[in-house]
């Protein structure tokens, strides 16, 4: 499964990928924490985005609109 991962934590982001592989789930996580390489990795198929709420320069919010726009 191929996970994109916004969050700016490293504690968060561990956290995250662990409870996802400690499920079983075979996962390859790519994080991002900016805004253009957010915008960069949705050229690419994920099936699976997670977004920490509130980040430096965007918001889940902006997260979501991204995905939507590009039709994932």
């Amino acid at each position: 499964m191929r996970v994109l991962l916004v969050e700016d934590s490293d504690d968060d982001a561990l956290l995250i990928e662990g409870l996802l592989r400690r499920d079983g789930l075979d996962v390859s996580v790519t994080r991002v924490e900016e805004r253009r390489a957010l915008d960069e990795a949705l050229t690419l198929d994920w099936d699976l985005v997670i977004s920490d709420f509130s980040l430096p320069q965007f918001t889940a919010i902006d997260v979501l609109r991204a995905v939507r726009e590009r039709g994932l």
